[in-house]
């Protein structure tokens, strides 16, 4: 997917790295980012005696009439300053490029008929406007918006960071929290799929416990979410081959759940089971960690309060 970056826009000069384009397209700044999808924004500036609820009415009018168009539109917004559409990649790579195109000179042809111009997306500033990557994301701000919102991220850090975590409560929080995702390892194993991406369920599960009964998610709260996970998705692999086996044998050999788990040492005594079982667990340990790996390094950043921004 990242490929396709490279090819959006491919008439415009843009900026691009493997999961953004943003520039000056066909006189709008136009981002558009990969995230839950490919994000577009397009920056707009009314001019002063066009009436604004007027124009967001319209707006969303247009977008309206897109999402019946294009099926892969998930989301779409309209702020002050910005028209916003979030589109799912198509089943072929050769197919999303076109899609995310159309969308981009749909948009821009409805802002120029509209006589709109464009810049900064949070004051529509129309000098001063550079492109700044922020926390890995792709916006034009002016100069004073991006120290605002420089000033602003640094003192919610201050904040986060002032805030501390009720560690015993989080803990008993975070393993409520995880079951749910242990429910849902489980039900998916006895369908026969390996379960790892509930992984992703587990963690997730026991971050809202921590921060329910923790009242906040610090650095410490985030690495005992991971801890949890890494002992849940033991836990929910092993009752999972238990229940499994419980099902096979009941039928078999007509033994209880209770007579499966006293023979359990002679189950794992056979090397063909054995080996099986280390086989499941390593999977679902690889594509578990696959699946927390990038929302843990956001739960580190969210929780530390840390924030990239830089000026392209």
């Amino acid at each position: 997917m990242a490929g396709i970056m490279d090819k959006i826009l491919a008439d415009g000069n843009m900026t691009r790295t493997p999961y953004m384009v943003c520039g000056m397209y066909k006189g709008y700044y136009v981002t558009v980012h990969m995230n839950q999808g490919f994000l577009i924004r397009i920056n707009y500036k009314l001019a002063e005696n066009m009436d604004l609820n007027s124009f967001k009415n319209r707006a969303y009018g247009v977008l309206n009439q897109l999402k019946i168009a294009e099926k892969k539109v998930s989301q779409t917004n309209v702020t002050d300053h910005v028209v916003e559409v979030r589109l799912m990649p198509a089943n072929l790579a050769k197919n999303t490029i076109p899609m995310i195109d159309s969308v981009i000179n749909h948009l821009i042809g409805f802002l120029q008929a509209e006589g709109a111009g464009t810049g900064c997306q949070l004051c529509g500033a129309e000098y001063d406007v550079s492109s700044y990557e922020v926390n890995g994301a792709p916006h034009f701000l002016c100069s004073a918006c991006a120290r605002q919102s420089m000033n602003q991220m640094e003192a919610e850090r201050q904040s986060k960071l002032s805030v501390d975590s009720n560690l015993p409560l989080g803990i008993i929080g975070a393993l409520i929290g995880s079951l749910l995702g242990v429910a849902l390892w489980v039900l998916i194993y006895q369908i026969g799929v390996i379960a790892g991406l509930a992984g992703i369920a587990i963690f997730l599960g026991a971050m809202k416990g921590y921060s329910i009964l923790g009242k906040n998610v610090d650095r410490k709260g985030v690495v005992v979410c991971i801890l949890i996970t890494i002992v849940m998705v033991f836990l929910a692999n092993e009752f999972s081959i238990r229940l499994a086996m419980y099902f096979y044998a009941a039928k078999a050999q007509h033994m209880s759940f209770a007579e499966i788990n006293r023979n359990w040492s002679i189950f794992m005594s056979n090397d063909d089971f054995k080996l099986a079982y280390i086989k499941d667990l390593g999977m679902g340990y690889c594509l578990s960690a696959f699946a927390v790996f990038v929302t843990a390094k956001q739960a580190f950043r969210n929780a530390s309060g840390s924030y990239t921004m830089n000026k392209m």
